[in-house]
């Protein structure tokens, strides 16, 4: 059903159905690579985990799923130009999961700024979009407020707290650990960003889709200097924010439907994207893949 609805994402967006299936072949691609080069123990392969986006593409009706779903929904909305159809989905996914919903409102709350300010929609639309998001974690942490206290004898410091969870499960929420452990695999999805962002600027002018694949790097990049800087203010807030919405490395993963979709179009601009032998080669070789994983 994933893999479905990815199909028609590229298909209903680029209006190619060839390209579609290619691009989506690919993506079982890669998770396929994972899992072989991990079964090798081929670990540096690991840096695609960074690539992709965290939504259990091979789950079968998981939260994450969910989430995915209805996030990649909502980037078709955006690139359609259906704002009223983003806040009424960026709402729903709050429902799904809301920790990793903070950033796709972070994301595309900052997308709607953009649009205000080269004025493409009205400042309402950017306010509807916030005020409805705040209204149900407000509503969240009422409910939390209510529950009953227990006390919990602890002689743990918030600054203690924090460095505990560092030594033992950083790499699940610490930009900075990522940076210090994994530098190769944050290198390497950025270059590939890159690249993709670079190819599509030859055939094309700057637009929506490459902003949506500049945001996440953007906030991982903001989030990284943030929890830096926090280790020598110590605001206690800050390392709440980190440690209970785990950003770190799947924040890069929201620049990945929107960078393949720059990679569909760049695709579609090779000279021997129109040889009937290249064509041929794609299908088998997509066919075979699906059918092997």
């Amino acid at each position: 059903i994933f893999f479905t609805i990815i199909y028609l994402f590229f298909n209903l967006s680029i209006n190619n159905s060839f390209l579609s299936f290619l691009v989506t072949a690919f993506i079982v691609f890669l998770k396929f690579l994972i899992l072989f080069f991990n079964f090798i123990s081929f670990e540096d392969i690991n840096f695609l985990n960074y690539f992709i986006m965290n939504v259990d593409l091979m789950g079968i009706f998981t939260v994450r799923q969910f989430f995915g779903i209805i996030f990649i929904i909502s980037i078709f909305c955006l690139i359609k130009e259906k704002y009223w159809s983003v806040i009424i989905l960026t709402f729903i996914n709050n429902f799904t999961h809301p920790n990793s919903n903070i950033f796709s409102i972070l994301i595309i709350g900052c997308f709607f700024i953009y649009l205000c300010i080269v004025n493409k929609i009205s400042i309402k639309l950017f306010l509807y979009l916030i005020l409805s998001n705040l209204f149900y974690l407000s509503y969240l942490f009422y409910n939390i407020q209510e529950f009953p206290n227990i006390p919990i004898e602890s002689t743990n410091t918030n600054n203690s707290y924090y460095g505990n969870l560092i030594k033992d499960e950083a790499d699940d929420f610490s930009f900075l650990w990522t940076w210090i452990y994994r530098l190769n695999f944050i290198l390497c999805v950025i270059a590939l960003h890159a690249l993709n962002i670079i190819f599509y600027l030859r055939n094309y002018k700057f637009d929506n889709i490459i902003l949506l694949t500049i945001l996440p790097i953007f906030f991982f990049i903001a989030g990284s200097l943030m929890e830096y800087i926090n280790l020598y203010l110590n605001f206690s807030i800050i390392d709440h924010l980190i440690i209970n919405t785990q950003p770190a490395w799947k924040l890069l993963g929201y620049a990945f439907f929107p960078s393949m979709l720059l990679l569909v179009k760049n695709i579609s601009n090779l000279r021997f994207f129109y040889i009937l032998k290249f064509h041929k080669v794609v299908f088998y070789f997509s066919f075979i893949t699906i059918i092997i994983f």
